[in-house]
């Protein structure tokens, strides 16, 4: 699993979790531009925009290769500078078993109760009926199967503590972490992806919706009954 820590505006420290890779690939949203390896030293290397004009979403990518096990994990840094769409990124076949987002978010991370695709592909071919499961830091544990284009139509589950949300408002994170495990000629491939995602911003609104609602329904209901009696 990769994890970030901020440095700046311009420079993010990536950690790298139960995975003993050696470097961390940085690819732009940019295709003119070429991926760049990052040395992992101590857990962690330290990431950076692979041009300074060149922001948005930058896809992060880590392998390990052992006897008889290889282990992929990816995830993404959003700079602040803008950027182009990473779709064109995410769908380039980087070899053995990968999963991945059709997209990213536009702004901010992935939302809670909400779809999103992912892909499940072993060296660019679509992987049909492998289980995927899908783990958050809230405690929810769900899982799912790709369908015949290797498709994953992910639900991410609404789990955050309502308290955690009236403290922390939109600001409120969690993280997600999405994985499928294959075995192929006596080999153990195991691919991840993980994220933030925050509370659905509707939460708040329904909330105090719901409270409006059910006083506006006390408030109808008191010259209701007045009326009656009346």
């Amino acid at each position: 699993m990769l994890a970030g820590a901020r440095m700046g505006r311009t420079a993010v420290w990536i950690e790298a979790h139960n995975i003993a890779a050696e470097a961390i690939t940085v690819i732009a949203p940019d295709t003119r531009l070429n991926a760049e390896q990052v040395a992992v030293i101590d857990g962690r290397g330290r990431v950076e925009p692979l041009r300074e004009d060149v922001g948005a979403h930058h896809l992060l990518f880590a392998r390990e290769q052992a006897d008889g096990r290889i282990v992929s994990a990816a995830s993404w840094w959003n700079f602040p500078t803008p950027g182009t769409s990473p779709r064109e990124v995410l769908g380039r076949v980087r070899g053995g078993l990968e999963l991945m987002p059709v997209d990213l978010p536009d702004r901010g991370p992935y939302r809670e109760g909400t779809r999103h695709g992912f892909v499940l592909r072993m060296d660019g071919a679509p992987l049909a009926g492998v289980r995927v499961v899908l783990e958050s830091s809230q405690g929810s544990r769900v899982v799912f199967h790709s369908d015949a284009a290797g498709v994953i139509d992910v639900l991410l589950p609404r789990d955050f503590d309502p308290a955690q949300v009236d403290r922390e408002g939109r600001q409120a994170r969690a993280d997600f972490v999405l994985f499928a495990r294959i075995e192929r000629d006596g080999v153990e491939h195991l691919s991840a992806f993980n994220g933030p995602y925050g509370p659905d911003p509707m939460r708040q609104r329904d909330l105090s919706g719901g409270v409006a609602f059910m006083l506006l329904g006390m408030a109808l209901a008191v010259p209701l009954l007045r009326s009656r009696r009346g």
